[in-house]
């Protein structure tokens, strides 16, 4: 091999020494003294609260459900929820205020289904029994012996309104 070196070419600037300009000194400025705050009107806390708060949305209004329509009680069912009710008042008050809502409310509606089974042409005490059963046993603790007879006293009870 042969030690030639090759030439290495000329790099020549593109702008020639003779134009190029100076990079003129820009001037500093303080920050705190650029800033200027405007004059602002003393405001009372409260006020300042208010001017710069939007108004509130109006509250809403609570929806609250509307009860299912209900007919006015007539004597038939007055007198089928106070045989459904005697001989329970001890057990009732021993409930909790949210287990007594829910016992009442399901008493009466049971109250309006065998209504309801009385006008109908035939009578079926088995249907009667099954309605007050699944009632009674809403009650916590319930023994299963005294809700089949307070069942079955009940629906005879029941049964005699009919004739």
């Amino acid at each position: 091999m042969t030690d030639q070196q090759t030439p290495t070419p000329e790099i020549k600037p593109l702008v020639p020494p003779a134009e190029v300009l100076p990079v003129p000194e820009v001037p500093t400025v303080k920050r705190e003294a650029a800033i200027e705050k405007p004059a602002v009107k003393e405001i009372p806390p409260i006020e300042a609260e208010k001017a710069t708060l939007p108004p509130p949305p109006p509250a809403p209004v609570p929806v609250v459900p509307s009860a299912p329509a209900v007919p006015p009680k007539d004597e038939v069912t007055r007198r089928v929820e106070k045989m459904m009710e005697e001989d329970l008042g001890d057990l009732f008050w021993k409930m909790t205020p949210a287990a007594r809502q829910v016992f009442k409310a399901r008493g009466e509606e049971t109250a309006r289904k065998i209504r309801v089974l009385l006008d109908s042409a035939k009578v079926r005490a088995k249907d009667i029994l099954k309605l007050i059963k699944n009632w009674l046993r809403l009650i916590p603790g319930v023994n299963r012996f005294f809700l089949e007879q307070e069942a079955k006293i009940k629906t005879d009870r029941i049964m005699n309104l009919r004739k």
